[in-house]
């Protein structure tokens, strides 16, 4: 391995994923503000250890391969527990907005038929006359 620390290379790399990861910061900002980052917290620790790797390989590649396979192996459980921590918050939400539809549905009901036919009908309800 060629002496990399305190070298022009090593300091041209980690300038380079400064930038980089600024820029990327700013895309997960504007990501999540518009609501599209739900469920890719993963994705994003993934796609910013990869850039990180590649930075490595440039300096050593033998280096950023050992890498690659240990943060593969520590961090697949981690990238796959938060896809099943994902799924299990929007089934859950899902459930949640049945059981409201429901509810309010039944009491819809109940109140339609404790005031009789005289009810007001209001928009989008009428008797079907």
């Amino acid at each position: 391995m060629e002496q990399i620390f305190f070298s022009p290379k090593l300091l041209i790399v980690l300038m380079v994923l400064l930038i980089v990861s600024t820029f990327y910061n700013k895309l997960i900002d504007h990501l999540h503000q518009r609501g599209r980052m739900a469920g890719y917290t993963w994705l994003t620790v993934v796609v910013g250890v990869l850039y990180t790797l590649l930075g490595l390989a440039i300096l050593d590649w033998q280096a950023a391969v050992l890498a690659l396979l240990v943060f593969a192996f520590s961090g697949s459980p981690m990238a796959l527990g938060d896809i099943r921590r994902f799924w299990q918050e929007q089934e859950g939400g899902t459930r949640r907005i049945k059981e409201l539809v429901m509810m309010h549905n039944i009491e819809g009901a109940l109140l339609s038929s404790s005031q009789g036919d005289d009810h007001d009908e209001g928009p989008g309800r009428t008797s079907g006359f």
